[in-house]
């Protein structure tokens, strides 16, 4: 057979043709389980409209759809909806942003547990079984505590003893804590009164300090408990050839003026002074009544206040007049 034999010609022609054929087939194969395409991910309920997701494969050929969402939402000129959550300093600022955002289904949740919180959330679920929503714009108060109060209660206690030194360096720093007996509230006056002893000022306080700043060094001789709960220290120093001291009026208890809250207002909150004695030497400590009461007082006062309606007439006294709830929000 010849190389001008028809059929010869027709037989590799032929077969060229199907070779081709088979090799574009496989790439297009190949390209379908690998190359990404972007697809439309429709809602079976139909409540929400179509969404794109871009489907792609691994090297075993099994698809992963991801979200084109962040790449899209980059050149929106606004958010879709509101979302997160603002923490605000003050009870002033959670009730002026939730009175400024809410809405008739908007729902507080309080918590004077442990670690006392304010949520509003302004998209919580309709009322009365209606459409949920997501929950997820939020404004939170965490009751912020003052430094006045993280000091003192820092310190409170037997198990806080301090050195001499160390007691009087603390009460003259914190001398403006202190407040005059005068100013004692309810509490603090019926307390003194059932405890029969009597509060010292600060100016009282101060020379306490002082005094006993000046005898550090020196040991305790004596110790006068009168009447009123006041003690008499006694102290002596021994010299080459002779014998000197002198002795501190310490009073038995006082009373703080101190904010509970971060920029709310005082409370006044008695206090015991006391001591331990022991090889000639003295340590310090102080007793808070019931402190926890105290802040669990500051943080249903804030509570009451957004339970307020939002009209009041008094700005100051002004609330939420939203549903709140004791306990935390779902997560």
């Amino acid at each position: 057979m010849g190389y001008g034999d028809p059929n010869q010609t027709t037989n590799n022609t032929t077969t060229n043709v199907t070779a081709e054929t088979d090799a574009d087939a496989l790439i297009k194969f190949a390209k379908s389980r690998t190359e990404p395409r972007l697809v439309t991910l429709g809602d079976p309920h139909q409540e929400t409209p179509d969404v794109a997701a871009l489907l792609h494969f691994d090297a075993t050929g099994a698809a992963h759809a991801t979200s084109v969402k962040r790449l899209i939402d980059e050149y929106r000129v606004r958010p879709v909806r509101r979302i997160g959550s603002i923490v605000v300093n003050t009870i002033e600022s959670f009730v002026a942003l939730v009175n400024r955002d809410s809405n008739e289904d908007s729902v507080i949740f309080a918590d004077n547990g442990a670690q006392p919180k304010l949520v509003a959330v302004l998209n919580f679920h309709r009322a009365g079984g209606g459409d949920p929503e997501f929950g997820d714009n939020k404004v939170v108060y965490p009751f912020p505590i003052s430094d006045e109060w993280r000091a003192w209660l820092g310190r409170n206690g037997e198990s806080k003893k301090m050195s001499q030194a160390d007691f009087a360096e603390f009460i003259e720093d914190r001398y403006f804590d202190i407040a005059e007996p005068g100013s004692a509230g309810q509490i603090t006056t019926t307390w003194a009164e059932r405890m029969g002893v009597k509060l010292a000022g600060p100016a009282e306080l101060m020379r306490v300090s002082r005094g006993l700043s000046v005898r550090v060094e020196e040991t305790v001789r004596n110790v006068i408990k009168r009447e009123s709960g006041e003690s008499d220290f006694v102290f002596t120093v021994e010299h080459k050839d002779a014998a000197d001291g002198g002795s501190v009026k310490v009073p038995a208890a006082f009373h703080l003026r101190i904010p509970i809250l971060r920029g709310e207002g005082d409370y006044s909150i008695p206090v015991r002074l006391r001591y331990r004695a022991g090889g000639g030497k003295v340590q310090w400590f102080y007793e808070m009544h019931r402190p926890e009461l105290f802040l669990l007082d500051a943080v249903n006062e804030a509570i009451e206040r957004v339970k307020r309606p939002e009209d009041a007439i008094d700005e100051k006294a002004r609330g939420c007049g939203l549903l709140v709830v004791m306990g935390t929000p779902p997560a």
